[in-house]
């Protein structure tokens, strides 16, 4: 935060809390920083009184304190049955969207949680086992898309310790003992087998990751450079210049591959619509979009679920894409699909 030259009372910052031990850390350094911030903390109906009494608890220590709280009861289970989704996935899906309207609706500039580093270890692994592509042995950053994560580097062992000598008082959820789910069976299971053949792992995975990093930068600033020479935004278009191929051989063949795969068009918001079907989405999923998105201005992209299966299907697909983040994405019947994008001579 201090990095960022975020201390200032002017910026305002929603923690999500669960009552665990390390957001009622992150809550406390909050507490004593004095910045600017309110609470959230939801129950996705799957812990019955447990999670009940986690907000709870989270809710009495900002009446205590005189933060602004906020709470939200999800049918968690429902939610994952309709839309085909995992338990974990239909979780992530509902607490995101949360926290944007939250985000929106104060006026709040920043989301806070506490993420540390060895979440960071299972994301790095689990992403690994996923083959997620380079872009996901990165891990976990500090700060992205408006959300900022103070314990990344910090040790589990180290917020227990900072909770212990400072008295704090937390909720245990048992289920993290289950291994019921992949990140569960990653921390209880696979991770202390791996600490066995290398006692050093976590700092072996964390210098990777960092060098990981250092790609990523170098493959991002070769895209600055494309879009300087190759990509104009227009009035009502954006152009690309078909010449690009040959001027940055490797990136031009994939930003190619993966943008004619795709029709696009400007939406009337100043924002860019990508059209897809589900021969599209299957074929290509989300993780390999990475350069094209980073095509475009502010963000801006809205992903439009073609409408061409039959109806149960289609609001299967509207609502899984929307579960993987791109929560703008609306519906349109296949009649309307514009003509293929051409590039520019």
């Amino acid at each position: 935060i201090d990095d960022n030259k975020l201390n200032t009372p002017k910026i305002k910052f929603l923690l999500a809390v669960s009552g665990g031990v390390d957001s009622i850390v992150l809550l406390s350094l909050f507490i004593k920083s004095k910045l600017n911030f309110s609470v959230c903390s939801c129950d996705f109906s799957l812990r019955g009184n447990d999670a009940k009494k986690d907000i709870l608890h989270v809710k009495k220590i900002c009446s205590d304190k005189k933060i602004k709280f906020f709470s939200k009861v999800f049918d968690t289970n429902k939610y994952s049955k309709s839309n085909k989704i995992s338990i974990q996935m239909a979780s992530r899906g509902l607490r995101y969207n949360w926290f944007k309207n939250l985000m929106r609706d104060n006026s709040i500039d920043y989301l806070v949680t506490a993420h540390h580093s060895d979440d960071n270890y299972e994301t790095i692994i689990f992403n690994l086992l996923k083959t997620t592509g380079y872009k996901g042995l990165i891990g976990i950053p500090h700060f992205n898309n408006k959300i900022i994560r103070p314990l990344i580097n910090v040790e589990k062992m180290e917020i227990v310790d900072y909770a212990k000598k400072n008295k704090l008082v937390w909720r245990e959820d048992k289920t993290n003992k289950e291994n019921k789910y992949s990140r569960n069976m990653i921390r209880n299971k696979l991770i202390p087998i791996i600490s066995k053949i290398n006692p050093s792992f976590k700092k072996s995975i964390l210098e990777s990751s960092k060098r990981m990093d250092l790609v990523n930068k170098l493959i991002q600033s070769h895209l600055e450079i494309f879009k300087e020479k190759y990509v104009k935004r227009r009035k009502n278009y954006i152009e690309v210049k078909k010449n690009f191929i040959y001027g940055a051989p490797g990136l031009g063949d994939r930003v190619h591959s993966v943008l004619l795969s795709y029709n696009y068009a400007l939406a009337n918001d100043d924002s860019v619509n990508l059209h897809l079907t589900k021969h599209h989405w299957n074929r290509n999923k989300p993780e390999s979009w990475a350069e094209i998105l980073d095509l475009f201005p502010d963000n801006k992209v809205n992903i439009i679920p073609h409408l061409d299966f039959e109806p149960r299907s289609n609001s299967d697909f509207v609502n899984y894409v929307r579960s993987q983040g791109y929560y703008n994405a609306k519906a349109q019947i296949y009649k309307d699909y514009p003509q293929r994008f051409e590039p520019s001579e």
